[in-house]
């Protein structure tokens, strides 16, 4: 979920299946379908944002960086990013 500094949900998202946008990808989908500015705000993930290269899906962390929140707050590290 992307949210404001002013606690305003701005996006929201999760992964539906292999092969499908990732919750971090989906979240900032469903803010630019929804018009709302997210950079400066927080990122939160049940997950680490992935960094693997050559899978179905693009690594989420370069998505994250190119959008520029302020802080990211994580649920848990990805043993296996």
């Amino acid at each position: 979920v992307l949210v404001s500094d002013n606690d305003e949900i701005l996006g929201e998202g999760y992964h539906v299946k292999a092969g499908e946008k990732h919750a971090e990808a989906a979240a900032y989908a469903d803010a630019e379908q929804r018009g709302t500015q997210t950079e400066g705000c927080t990122l939160y993930c049940t997950l680490e944002p992935c960094c693997h290269r050559n899978k179905r899906t693009p690594p989420c962390l370069d998505l994250v960086l190119a959008k520029k929140p302020k802080r990211v707050v994580l649920a848990m590290v990805d043993f296996n990013p």
